[in-house]
């Protein structure tokens, strides 16, 4: 086996943990990028310019309540898409006789 083999097959695991990762927060990533404007650009360039480094504590305590709202996000989807399921079978069972 080549190197690449055996890293692949040591840290899979890893690599499964990261996919699911992105997996999960790509469209929360790709909505926040998209939600930057022009004005909020200003903004976050106006307030660095004025408050640098000091505010990075703020950033650090965010960090896992943005995580955890991601997380609900998904569940969300997944709770919705059980409750449609579970409506459409009824219709099915209903309209079937």
């Amino acid at each position: 086996m080549n190197i690449f083999t055996r890293l692949y097959y040591r840290y899979r695991r890893i690599i499964k943990a990261i996919q699911l990762f992105l997996i999960i927060s790509g469209p929360g990533i790709i909505v926040m990028i998209a939600d930057n404007d022009a004005g909020d650009i200003t903004t976050y360039a106006a307030t660095g310019a004025k408050y640098g480094y000091t505010l990075i504590w703020v950033i650090l305590i965010l960090i896992p309540v943005c995580y955890i709202s991601l997380v609900r996000v998904a569940f969300g989807k997944y709770k919705q898409l059980f409750h449609y399921s579970k409506i459409v079978a009824e219709n099915i069972r209903m309209h079937r006789n």
